[in-house]
């Protein structure tokens, strides 16, 4: 019965002038994966890249979506901003992290639009690096330097940042980044 019910309906619908159209499944669509990669600058501690990728999952293929200078370390105290196993000083050790958190207005030590980063022991294995994060210094006074976490530039105060800081934020909640991949170029 529901087969013959079906028959007259699609007579009927061609009687009416009407057109059959036959429909394809939907094509599946690409998916990807987001990952920031900073690469810091061996020649420069201060002159760093932090982009964000978009990777086919199928594919392999890479497109970057967005970049920005950003720095690492610093040489208070005497310090060798280019040793990654020196707490506060020296820049961030390489290697892949997972994002742990985010923050719109961070508060403390860091503040601001603000990306957590889990802990990573350095190149020699002897110290691991505790408090890392992806963010800005307020003033910005143009120098990319940090007690060994990644820094970029902003407009405006902690609670209303814009420019790079608020870019890098806003990307990683938007495209649920979950990794950093550090290397030095």
């Amino acid at each position: 019965m529901r087969a013959t019910g079906t028959v007259v309906g699609l007579t009927a619908l061609a009687a009416l002038g009407g057109s059959l159209l036959a429909v394809a499944p939907p094509a599946h669509a690409a998916s990807y994966t987001y990952e920031w990669f900073y690469t810091k600058n061996p020649n420069n501690y201060t002159d760093g890249t932090l982009q964000l990728e978009r990777i086919n999952d199928s594919s392999g293929g890479v497109s970057e979506i967005w970049s920005t200078r950003a720095g690492s370390g610093n040489t208070g105290g005497g310090a060798n901003p280019y040793n990654d196993c020196t707490t506060d000083h020296g820049w961030i050790p390489n290697g892949t992290y997972s994002i742990t958190a985010t923050f719109a207005d961070h508060t403390g030590a860091v503040e601001g639009p603000a990306v957590e980063l889990s802990d990573h022991v350095c190149s020699k294995g002897t110290v691991t690096r505790t408090a890392l994060f992806m963010h800005s210094l307020y003033p910005w006074n143009g120098q990319y330097i940090s007690n060994g976490c990644i820094v970029m530039s902003n407009s405006g105060g902690p609670s209303n940042a814009s420019g790079a800081v608020e870019t890098m934020y806003q990307d990683t909640v938007k495209y649920d980044v979950k990794t950093l991949s550090v290397s030095t170029s």
